[in-house]
């Protein structure tokens, strides 16, 4: 703006003047606007899309630990696993005390179903930061599909201890005691999740549909009781 002001007054003024100064001044302006113009474009074009964005990031950085991770996120939600993983290997690098990439690492191996792998991943970040509600629930989330139920219960309580609201860990937790057969703590559970339904999707909807199933499966009611600390 103030660029365009004073080209503005100093066009005005070498016009009056006339002649070469008022030709040699326009030349230089537009040549002026024309770079500047230039600049901005390929600005733009750098951060049109997230991953030219954070490659333009780590160009101009290569030690950028946000700018590895932010990229490895990047290829990991549009299924990229080898280059996700190559970035937060980096981030690692970088950074080896930093938790987050660990957690991811263990997310990809969870998603490619390579359970050991990410368990191992997942245990590292928590041994970084112990209070990870986040690496805890997600390592609870690793055993149960891994058919370690036991050990996924243990985790998950361990997750609602640092964060109390993970609806999700109750409604796992639920169907986990189902599957045990373990009603009352089932129920105990499923209902605690309840209490929080208007912050899961449907307003409950999935945790309605689990007890629904565990009063079909468990008969007649007993008298509720809550979960011991262990199994």
């Amino acid at each position: 703006m103030a660029f365009t002001y004073i080209a503005a007054k100093l066009y005005s003024h070498y016009r009056e003047i006339g002649g070469k100064r008022h030709k040699v001044f326009t030349t230089i302006a537009l040549a002026t606007l024309l770079l500047m113009g230039l600049g901005t474009f390929k600005r733009n074009m750098a951060f049109a899309t997230e991953e030219s964005m954070w490659k333009d990031v780590i160009l101009k950085d290569r030690k950028s630990v946000r700018g590895y991770n932010k990229m490895g996120i990047y290829y990991e939600q549009h299924g990229e696993w080898d280059k996700a993983l190559a970035h937060y290997q980096r981030t690692i690098k970088l950074a080896p005390m930093f938790p987050n990439p660990y957690i991811n690492i263990g997310n990809v191996y969870h998603k490619k179903k390579e359970f050991e792998k990410a368990e191992k991943w997942m245990k590292r970040a928590i041994q970084l930061d112990p209070k990870s509600a986040l690496a805890n629930y997600n390592l609870g989330n690793i055993l149960r599909e891994a058919g370690k139920t036991k050990e996924a219960i243990k985790v998950y309580k361990r997750a609602l201890e640092l964060k109390d609201d993970l609806v999700a860990a109750m409604l796992n937790l639920g169907s986990l005691y189902i599957k045990l057969k373990k009603h009352d703590k089932a129920s105990y559970w499923l209902k605690k999740n309840m209490e929080f339904r208007d912050r899961l999707p449907n307003k409950g909807k999935k945790v309605k549909e689990a007890l629904k199933a565990h009063s079909t499966e468990k008969g007649n009611k007993k008298e509720e009781k809550p979960p011991e600390n262990e199994l």
